[in-house]
């Protein structure tokens, strides 16, 4: 092996043709044509990512809403029967991650995520839910439950009634029996 011990192998032409042979770089244009297939990619990839971080929160929402309507589905089956009135009467509270705030509501006002309200058939118009086997003689034995959560981010003017937060609330419907044999609530 023979190795460069001059300064005027350095300067010999034969030594800089081969040295420009082995160092090349890319050429101006191979560097724009990369730029051009990168930036096609990534272009579409980033206008997708609005809409991918949407959906994760849409679901997130779905998420935590579902265990708030679980809870208090619960909450209402264990309740005695003649006690569902009190159990409806007021709204509830919730952080984003859907822990109840509802007794703290006016320290931790900024942070309720998540309103729910309850409404039980037989009241304010929403009709009473007959059971097969019902003869209507002895009285309902059943009451309907219907839960809605809003996602209301802070909003403490959400109105459950306007038409146009018809998409920021989900409903769920339950049925709790009167196993008591006491008499209905009304």
């Amino acid at each position: 092996m023979k190795f460069l011990t001059s300064a005027k192998q350095f300067s010999d032409p034969r030594f800089l043709k081969r040295r420009d042979h082995f160092v090349r770089g890319f050429s101006l244009i191979e560097v724009t044509i990369a730029l051009g297939i990168v930036a096609a990619v990534l272009v579409p990839l980033m206008a997708m990512l609005p809409e991918s971080v949407r959906t994760m929160r849409d679901a997130t929402d779905l998420t935590t809403s579902s265990r708030i309507l679980e809870e208090m589905m619960n909450e209402a089956q264990m309740t005695d029967y003649q006690d569902l009135r009190r159990f409806a009467a007021r709204e509830r509270y919730y952080d984003e991650q859907g822990n109840d705030i509802t007794s703290s509501y006016s320290q931790y006002a900024e942070q309720h995520y998540y309103t729910a309200r309850v409404r039980i058939s037989g009241q304010n118009g929403i009709s009473r839910v007959a059971l097969p086997g019902d003869s209507g003689l002895i009285g309902p034995v059943a009451s309907a439950v219907i839960i809605d959560v809003a996602v209301t981010r802070g909003d403490k003017s959400f109105n459950f009634n306007d038409d146009d937060n018809r998409r920021d609330i989900i409903s769920f419907v339950g049925v709790v029996a009167n196993l008591s044999g006491k008499e209905n609530f009304e």
